[in-house]
């Protein structure tokens, strides 16, 4: 299993079913699973070292929660049906 989709389950444990049934079929889903991983591990680095400019960083967190959002919808309409 691949250290995203690790990252996305351990995040959203309530849904795990969908999130692995979305994963295995879905290629768009699958790259915003690839996304937030990556967004995070990016900040995550650079927390360490500190962002150089806080705007950077802002924007990076804006941009986390926003795929966050879009996943969450993704996965509640996936629950109604």
């Amino acid at each position: 299993m691949s250290e995203d989709i690790k990252f996305i389950l351990n995040r959203f444990p309530s849904f795990k079913e969908e999130i692995i049934e979305a994963y295995t079929d879905n290629d768009e889903f699958k790259g915003l699973c690839e996304d937030i991983f990556t967004m995070t591990q990016t900040l995550e680095r650079h927390e360490r070292k500190l962002f150089s400019n806080q705007n950077h960083e802002l924007e990076y967190r804006k941009l986390l929660l926003d795929l966050e959002t879009e996943l969450l919808k993704y996965l509640g309409k996936s629950r109604r049906t």
